[in-house]
């Protein structure tokens, strides 16, 4: 089994996954998340489905925000179909 929380989650029954490589820093997990979260939201539900390209909006807008400091917004992945 993978070392990574995100294995394990993938063990245990989530098929889409979203997590980071490495530490990131408390102020910014919270933009991030509401975000992802925000584009992943249609008629009030969530659609797991879209997590990929949520999340792949979410870092351009964190990298947007915080061009000079990448390891804020570089630690996301997406692990799923």
């Amino acid at each position: 089994m993978e070392d990574h929380v995100a294995g394990v989650l993938h063990a245990i029954g989530f098929t889409h996954v979203i997590a980071t490589l490495w530490e990131v820093p408390d102020d910014f997990a919270p933009y991030l998340t509401d975000h992802a979260y925000s584009a992943m939201m249609s008629d009030d539900v969530l659609r797991a489905a879209s997590a990929a390209a949520a999340l792949h909006h979410a870092v351009r807008a964190g990298r947007a925000a915080r061009p000079d400091t990448p390891t804020t917004w570089a630690a996301y992945v997406h692990s799923g179909p």
